[in-house]
């Protein structure tokens, strides 16, 4: 925790993404397998805290992803079901466990384009290449 508080830096996009899905009417959780403590840490450091309406750590649950008992909860504490939802998921336990709660899932990873993320609704390397996509008036979301 002390090194994310001295070293940590933001995934390149976050905040112009939060911003994108807030400005189309998102509300915007945010689903972790990180502890209470690690969340906290990641968040004031960023200064990221307002930019959700529910944080749900997976220590809060029997079962960690890939199981999709965090987004479950998630979902609970937003008051939405599964397909009224996206999830933005870049790793591929979470992939998993997004798939198995229901909720439609765009993956940004390196690795986006493997086969095993066949399912996502969309695939892309980054947050900017999510954004640059989506900034597309066919592909717009809304």
């Amino acid at each position: 925790v002390g090194l994310i508080a001295v070293k940590g830096e933001a995934m390149g996009g976050v905040n112009e993404t939060l911003a994108h899905f807030r400005r189309l009417g998102y509300r915007i959780a945010l689903a972790t397998s990180s502890s209470h403590p690690v969340i906290s840490a990641v968040l004031d450091k960023l200064s990221l805290r307002s930019c959700f309406d529910v944080i749900s750590s997976a220590d809060d649950e029997a079962w960690g992803k890939p199981h999709p008992a965090v987004y479950l909860s998630t979902l609970d504490k937003l008051g939405l079901s599964a397909g009224e939802c996206l999830v933005i998921e870049d790793s591929f336990h979470g992939f998993c466990a997004a798939q198995a709660a229901g909720i439609a899932t765009i993956v940004i990873a390196p690795d986006c384009q493997h086969p095993r993320f066949a399912a996502a609704v969309a695939r892309h390397r980054s947050l900017p290449e999510l954004l640059q996509t989506r900034a597309e008036p066919a592909l717009a979301l809304g």
